[in-house]
């Protein structure tokens, strides 16, 4: 997949969390204005507002009323653990996200295929029925995030599932992206998410695999197109 940048108020944002990772502006720090920012980053002044915005919200920096906006304490206290990685999915544009998840999933595949038991099986015919009796978008795009969900339960690896569940959580957030693409591949998709069941269920593991890994980069494929137009 080409690599594409995130939206304009996001690479602000990570410009600046760049800039105190490397020293450039330390705790404490007041952030260069609106105007200097806009001059040196190239770009417009609502962009530099908006990723500031998003900034305060995760607590990085700090408005004081008519001395300007600092570089927060909280910085280095929100830089650990799970806040940081919420931060960093903050951050992370719907591309960025769709990148890690496929190549997840090439893992994921390989060992649910194998661990798969008869209630796994169940569940994944159950979201593919709800698929495939549904002409609404909303309903069509959960099924299908649903489906890849009950693949990441079936490896009985809770990390992996759960990993797989943050990604599909945040990818739902920005289902817009992929509406129209699911309905028009409907009748393929569900073609496929039965022929790669009923090989999972039939112990052909090889097969089961090499059908996912196909879906996979078909889903890709489609992903390059999509982005390559906003570019």
């Amino acid at each position: 997949m080409n690599r594409l940048d995130s939206s304009t108020p996001l690479k602000v944002a990570k410009e600046i969390i760049g800039r105190i990772e490397d020293n450039t502006y330390s705790i404490g720090d007041k952030l260069p204005s609106e105007r200097e920012l806009v001059k040196s980053m190239g770009i417009s002044r609502s962009s530099v507002r908006e990723g500031v915005k998003l900034l305060t919200t995760m607590g990085y920096v700090e408005t004081k009323d008519r001395r300007g906006t600092f570089i927060s304490s909280k910085y280095k206290a929100n830089n650990s653990g799970s806040d940081k990685f919420n931060d960093i999915l903050q951050l992370a544009s719907v591309y960025d996200l769709m990148e890690v998840r496929l190549n997840i999933e090439r893992s994921i595949i390989q060992i649910a295929a194998k661990r798969a038991t008869a209630d796994d099986i169940q569940q994944m015919k159950y979201n593919i029925e709800q698929l495939a009796k549904t002409d609404d978008v909303s309903v069509l795009y959960k099924a299908d995030l649903d489906f890849h969900l009950s693949i990441a339960k079936a490896t009985h690896n809770i990390l992996y599932f759960e990993i797989e569940k943050i990604l599909l959580e945040k990818i739902n957030e920005s289902q817009e992206y992929f509406s129209s693409t699911s309905l028009e591949t409907k009748s393929k998709t569900i073609e496929v998410f039965n022929l790669i069941v009923q090989n999972i269920e039939n112990k052909n593991i090889k097969k089961a695999v090499a059908l996912y890994n196909e879906h996979l980069e078909d889903v890709e494929s489609a992903l390059d197109r999509l982005f390559s137009k906003s570019i």
